[in-house]
């Protein structure tokens, strides 16, 4: 709520609503329109998933220390470097995972309608990294006794394979995101008749309230096996791995080798449920030239389709791009003689070129 007035500024309001246009500061309007118009319906897929994605993200990157400390028994005067060779190889593994599939999905063509799609590739391997944890966690980084030193290494190793394994997921969730908000963007102006105002702001917001949500869930999750105030915990966090009992091990060890792999697998779920995909990708972004805006010259300016110019030339498509801005200085010059221009938001040239008002 404390970034409500910044996002004013962008005045990316818009709804099917039949009312006078407002202003974006009212966050719980625009958010409560996300969450229940039709034309968002790829936004709450996405929500949904991040959802269940930090309610996951948060049980494990919170519960590493205890992990480390009461199933794996590391002693306290390695564990310091048991956490950075974990933190390390975490990092390491995500970091190469992003690179190697943004390799792989990058497209060198200008025509953005054969972008490779990563939607079933992150659901298999979503999967497949389940699968990869369980194996590891199950023979080699589970509970050790208490009587016995363990070692951070098998579990550093089992999490940093997983993670490498399951990297596609950022690169899928910022494509999906993208393509979710065009989606809206484009039966958002066919359904009012006016010109689009691109949402971006206004879900980032409601998915930074989502990601709040699942990571405080994650954390209780967590607090029912190590405590939480007024609730005492299966383990005992005044007291040393070697002086808990087994169930305290295996209570955590539960958690990752069962509860963390149900989670990741609503995660692949919500995202086979993603509607954007297949030809109604294509579509998508062979109309998004139509409501976004690019620059000309640029590879997006030459890559996406432009409705009514689509077939001219670039040098044809800069000069609509002049007429419309000095159409913008004439609107700007007749505000005060009753011009709606600026009101309606979109006018046309005698070039058959549709702008907008916007940044762009």
């Amino acid at each position: 709520f404390l970034s409500i007035c910044p996002w004013r500024d962008a005045k990316q309001s818009i709804s099917t609503i039949p009312v006078k246009r407002k202003p974006s500061c009212n966050q719980c309007h625009e958010w409560w329109d996300i969450l229940t118009n039709p034309s968002s319906s790829a936004m709450r897929w996405m929500l949904l998933n991040r959802f269940f994605y930090n309610i996951r993200n948060a049980m494990t990157v919170s519960s590493i220390t205890y992990y480390l400390t009461y199933v794996r028994n590391v002693p306290t005067d390695t564990l310091g470097t048991g956490l950075a060779v974990v933190t390390l190889l975490g990092l390491l593994s995500g970091l190469l995972g992003t690179v190697l599939w943004g390799v792989v999905l990058g497209s060198h063509t200008q025509d953005k309608t054969k972008t490779f799609d990563p939607k079933w590739y992150m659901v298999a391997f979503t999967i497949t990294s389940d699968v990869v944890w369980c194996l590891l966690l199950g023979t080699w980084a589970g509970p050790v006794e208490r009587n016995v030193d363990g070692t951070a290494w098998p579990y550093a190793v089992s999490m940093s394979l997983t993670i490498f394994v399951s990297s596609i997921y950022g690169n899928w969730n910022t494509a999906a995101n993208g393509g979710a908000i065009d989606e809206d963007c484009q039966l958002m102006a066919a359904a009012t008749g006016k010109a689009s105002k691109r949402r971006e702001a206004q879900f980032a917001g409601l998915a930074l309230l989502v990601r709040g949500l699942g990571s405080m869930v994650g954390i209780l999750i967590i607090g029912t096996q190590m405590g939480l105030p007024g609730m005492a915990g299966v383990c005992n966090t005044e007291l040393s791995g070697k002086d808990n009992t087994m169930d305290c091990a295996r209570g955590l060890w539960y958690l990752w080798m069962i509860g963390a792999p149900v989670l990741n697998l609503f995660v692949a779920l919500t995202a086979m449920m993603y509607p954007i995909y297949g030809e109604r990708l294509k579509q998508v972004i062979a109309k998004q030239g139509e409501i976004h805006k690019v620059i000309p010259g640029t590879k997006a300016f030459k890559g996406v389709a432009r409705g009514a110019t689509a077939g001219a030339t670039e040098s044809q498509m800069v000069k609509v791009a002049a007429d419309a801005v000095v159409l913008i200085g004439v609107a700007k010059k007749e505000e005060g003689k009753g011009s709606t221009v600026e009101e309606e938001g979109r006018w046309t040239t005698g070039t058959k070129c549709v702008t907008s008002m916007g940044a762009g």
